[in-house]
Protein backbone atom coordinates (compact mmCIF):
# COMPACT_ATOMS: atom_id res chain seq x y z
CA UNK A 1 0.00 0.00 0.00
CA UNK A 2 1.44 3.00 -1.21
CA UNK A 3 -0.11 6.38 1.08
CA UNK A 4 1.44 10.37 1.18
CA UNK A 5 0.45 13.19 3.06
CA UNK A 6 -1.37 15.09 1.20
CA UNK A 7 -0.49 18.50 2.52
CA UNK A 8 2.85 17.80 2.30
CA UNK A 9 2.45 16.99 -0.92
CA UNK A 10 0.65 20.46 -2.06
CA UNK A 11 3.26 22.25 0.08
CA UNK A 12 6.19 20.75 -2.28
CA UNK A 13 4.13 21.58 -5.58
CA UNK A 14 3.67 24.86 -4.32
CA UNK A 15 7.38 25.56 -3.82
CA UNK A 16 8.10 23.55 -7.73
CA UNK A 17 5.66 25.63 -9.38
CA UNK A 18 7.61 29.32 -7.35
CA UNK A 19 10.87 27.81 -9.20
CA UNK A 20 8.53 29.12 -12.34
CA UNK A 21 9.33 32.68 -11.53
CA UNK A 22 5.49 33.15 -10.47
CA UNK A 23 4.98 37.28 -9.66
CA UNK A 24 1.54 35.57 -8.13
CA UNK A 25 0.65 35.39 -4.52
CA UNK A 26 -0.49 32.64 -3.28
CA UNK A 27 -2.41 32.43 0.26
CA UNK A 28 -2.67 28.64 2.06
CA UNK A 29 -4.95 26.97 4.58
CA UNK A 30 -3.49 23.73 4.49
CA UNK A 31 -5.67 20.53 7.10
CA UNK A 32 -2.57 18.23 8.20
CA UNK A 33 -1.85 14.72 8.56
CA UNK A 34 -4.58 13.33 5.83
CA UNK A 35 -3.11 10.35 3.83
CA UNK A 36 -4.01 9.50 0.58
CA UNK A 37 -3.22 6.27 -1.29
CA UNK A 38 -1.46 6.05 -4.99
CA UNK A 39 1.53 8.38 -6.49
CA UNK A 40 2.14 11.61 -4.69
CA UNK A 41 3.70 12.60 -8.10
CA UNK A 42 0.37 12.32 -9.59
CA UNK A 43 -0.92 14.73 -6.98
CA UNK A 44 2.09 17.10 -7.38
CA UNK A 45 1.62 16.92 -11.18
CA UNK A 46 -1.73 18.16 -10.65
CA UNK A 47 -1.20 20.78 -8.02
CA UNK A 48 1.22 22.43 -10.25
CA UNK A 49 -1.02 22.42 -13.19
CA UNK A 50 -3.91 23.84 -11.60
CA UNK A 51 -1.16 26.59 -10.18
CA UNK A 52 -0.02 27.56 -13.44
CA UNK A 53 -3.49 27.72 -15.19
CA UNK A 54 -4.80 30.09 -12.04
CA UNK A 55 -1.16 32.08 -12.40
CA UNK A 56 -2.58 32.28 -16.53
CA UNK A 57 -6.13 33.59 -15.54
CA UNK A 58 -4.90 36.03 -13.10
CA UNK A 59 -2.58 37.59 -16.06
CA UNK A 60 -6.14 38.04 -18.15
CA UNK A 61 -8.04 40.34 -15.40
CA UNK A 62 -7.16 43.63 -13.72
CA UNK A 63 -7.04 42.46 -10.49
CA UNK A 64 -3.85 41.78 -8.29
CA UNK A 65 -2.39 38.01 -9.37
CA UNK A 66 -3.83 35.78 -6.08
CA UNK A 67 -4.46 32.36 -5.70
CA UNK A 68 -5.68 31.04 -2.76
CA UNK A 69 -5.45 27.73 -1.85
CA UNK A 70 -7.84 25.84 0.73
CA UNK A 71 -7.15 22.06 2.17
CA UNK A 72 -9.74 20.90 4.08
CA UNK A 73 -9.49 16.93 5.69
CA UNK A 74 -12.66 14.96 7.37
CA UNK A 75 -12.64 11.26 7.88
CA UNK A 76 -13.62 10.47 4.51
CA UNK A 77 -12.25 12.69 2.33
CA UNK A 78 -9.61 15.39 1.72
CA UNK A 79 -11.29 18.20 -0.64
CA UNK A 80 -8.51 20.65 -1.97
CA UNK A 81 -9.52 23.91 -3.77
CA UNK A 82 -7.49 26.61 -5.84
CA UNK A 83 -9.13 30.20 -5.96
CA UNK A 84 -7.72 32.31 -8.52
CA UNK A 85 -8.13 36.35 -9.10
CA UNK A 86 -8.74 35.80 -12.87
CA UNK A 87 -11.97 36.71 -14.92
CA UNK A 88 -13.57 33.43 -14.00
CA UNK A 89 -15.67 31.78 -16.11
CA UNK A 90 -18.99 33.20 -17.98
CA UNK A 91 -22.06 30.74 -18.63
CA UNK A 92 -20.61 29.52 -21.75
CA UNK A 93 -17.26 29.16 -21.08
CA UNK A 94 -18.76 27.13 -17.65
CA UNK A 95 -20.85 24.63 -19.67
CA UNK A 96 -18.07 24.18 -22.22
CA UNK A 97 -15.06 23.90 -19.81
CA UNK A 98 -17.05 21.07 -17.20
CA UNK A 99 -14.66 18.84 -16.60
CA UNK A 100 -17.45 16.12 -16.90
CA UNK A 101 -17.68 17.36 -21.03
CA UNK A 102 -13.72 17.18 -21.38
CA UNK A 103 -12.70 15.53 -24.36
CA UNK A 104 -16.28 15.47 -25.97
CA UNK A 105 -15.99 18.20 -28.35
CA UNK A 106 -12.82 19.17 -30.70
CA UNK A 107 -9.41 20.31 -29.06
CA UNK A 108 -9.87 23.34 -30.41
CA UNK A 109 -12.57 24.28 -27.76
CA UNK A 110 -10.26 23.65 -25.07
CA UNK A 111 -7.39 25.76 -26.22
CA UNK A 112 -10.01 28.75 -26.92
CA UNK A 113 -10.38 29.11 -23.45
CA UNK A 114 -6.90 28.24 -22.49
CA UNK A 115 -7.50 25.11 -21.33
CA UNK A 116 -4.99 22.87 -23.13
CA UNK A 117 -5.42 19.10 -22.56
CA UNK A 118 -3.41 19.71 -19.50
CA UNK A 119 -6.66 19.66 -17.31
CA UNK A 120 -7.63 16.19 -19.25
CA UNK A 121 -4.21 14.71 -17.96
CA UNK A 122 -5.20 16.21 -14.57
CA UNK A 123 -8.76 14.55 -14.42
CA UNK A 124 -6.92 11.08 -15.50
CA UNK A 125 -4.39 11.31 -12.75
CA UNK A 126 -6.83 12.82 -10.24
CA UNK A 127 -9.17 9.46 -11.28
CA UNK A 128 -6.00 7.83 -11.35
CA UNK A 129 -6.09 8.38 -7.26
CA UNK A 130 -9.37 7.53 -7.03
CA UNK A 131 -10.67 11.44 -6.67
CA UNK A 132 -12.84 13.62 -8.61
CA UNK A 133 -12.26 17.14 -10.16
CA UNK A 134 -14.36 20.00 -10.86
CA UNK A 135 -14.85 23.79 -11.89
CA UNK A 136 -17.51 25.24 -9.20
CA UNK A 137 -20.06 27.30 -10.82
CA UNK A 138 -19.81 30.10 -8.81
CA UNK A 139 -16.55 32.78 -8.50
CA UNK A 140 -14.33 32.72 -5.96
CA UNK A 141 -13.89 35.12 -3.77
CA UNK A 142 -11.29 36.46 -4.88
CA UNK A 143 -13.36 37.31 -8.06
CA UNK A 144 -12.26 34.48 -10.76
CA UNK A 145 -12.44 30.46 -11.09
CA UNK A 146 -12.53 27.40 -8.39
CA UNK A 147 -10.98 24.15 -9.03
CA UNK A 148 -11.62 21.47 -6.60
CA UNK A 149 -10.57 18.25 -6.20
CA UNK A 150 -11.29 15.56 -3.67
CA UNK A 151 -9.06 12.85 -2.35
CA UNK A 152 -10.48 9.90 -0.51
CA UNK A 153 -8.56 9.67 3.08
CA UNK A 154 -6.61 6.26 4.26
CA UNK A 155 -6.39 5.16 7.28
CA UNK A 156 -3.66 2.90 8.19
CA UNK A 157 -3.95 0.40 11.09
CA UNK A 158 -3.95 1.65 14.19
CA UNK A 159 -5.26 5.15 13.38
CA UNK A 160 -9.05 6.24 14.74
Amino acid sequence: LRVFEIARTVESSIELFRLSGTQCRIETSLDRLALAQGSAGDLSRVVVELLSNAERATNHSNREAQIKIELITDSERATLSIHDSGNGFGLDEFKRCTLGDFGLGPVQETEEFHLGLGLIMCLRLVTDLSGEISVLPVPSDLGGAVMRLSLPVVKLAGQS
